[in-house]
């Protein structure tokens, strides 16, 4: 064997032992630190692709972002192995405008020292496994709706017929009625509207927002700057953009943990109203 070749086989095998050495930890770690909602809401083979990208930032001792992009388009996935307060923000400003987006999954790790972020943005085409929902599907909400808030059937059939068939908001009817409150209300008023509601279930809490100031991902960044500043943490956003005859309207729900109980519900909308208002 020439002694370019025994360099290159001792190189290779160096590295396979010492990446061996560190994998089964890593993966552990990585595995163990993610919240149980991650392996409930996404596909194995989705799972593996982040945790790939994972493994390399470990390995190589990466700090940047990994993004990816799922191949129908429809999905932009974020990898970092760091959490910290304005990451979110940040990584809101980078995403492009269009196609629009209109959800987003945001997993921390219990130590929060890295973050898998999953952005859904409107998309005509789906791939098999990915639900899109029917007609009838979304009869049954506006029904349902319609006897949950007693309100005027033509009124909630004209407000969830501006929903993509594959909004994820279609899968849950209590950020539905929030969603249809918040933008009646700002079709009346005019003014910004926000509503939080606690969930009774967990330590979470719902903000929903309905604005005429500025686009919905505008609209997000602004509230994840704030929420940031707070020790918010957003776990879930459901978005929406809907353009009627008189009035475009913003409509945002979005999903919040761990902030600071001496903040009122009130100063916190009454800022975070302030803050979108003056939003170019």
């Amino acid at each position: 064997m020439s002694a370019e070749n025994q360099r290159n086989l001792e190189i290779v095998e160096e590295l396979r032992a010492d990446i061996d050495f560190e994998i089964d930890d890593v993966i552990a770690q990585i595995v163990r630190g993610l919240p149980e909602d991650y392996f409930r809401m996404l596909s194995r083979a989705e799972q593996l692709k982040h945790l790939k990208a994972l493994l390399a930032l470990n390995v190589c001792d990466v700090k940047d972002e990994i993004r990816m992009r799922s191949d129908d388009g429809r999905f932009i996935a974020v990898v970092a192995r760091q959490d910290y307060p304005g990451l979110l923000a940040n990584i809101l400003s980078q995403l492009p405008a269009e196609p629009p987006l209109v959800g987003a999954k945001i997993f921390t790790s219990h130590d929060h020292d890295f973050i898998i972020d999953l952005f859904e943005f409107e998309s005509e085409n789906t791939s098999p496994d990915q639900r899109t929902n029917s007609a009838l599907e979304i009869e049954e909400k506006i029904l349902e709706v319609t006897k949950l808030t007693g309100d005027n059937e033509k009124d909630i059939r004209g407000f969830v017929g501006q929903y993509h068939p594959n909004s994820p908001v279609f899968d849950s009817t209590p950020h539905l009625i929030e969603q249809y409150k918040a933008y009646s209300n700002f079709v009346v008023t005019g003014e910004t509207t926000i509503e939080i509601s606690d969930d009774n279930r967990t330590k979470c809490c719902n903000i929903t927002i309905a604005s005429g100031s500025s686009n919905v991902l505008d609209v997000f960044r602004t509230t994840a700057k704030y929420l940031a500043g707070r020790g918010c943490d957003i776990t879930q956003a459901l978005l929406n953009d809907f353009t009627g005859k008189e009035k475009r309207v913003a409509v945002a729900g979005i999903r919040i943990e761990n902030c600071d109980s001496n903040d009122s519900n009130v100063s916190m909308m009454q800022e975070l109203k302030a803050r979108i208002a003056n939003e170019p």
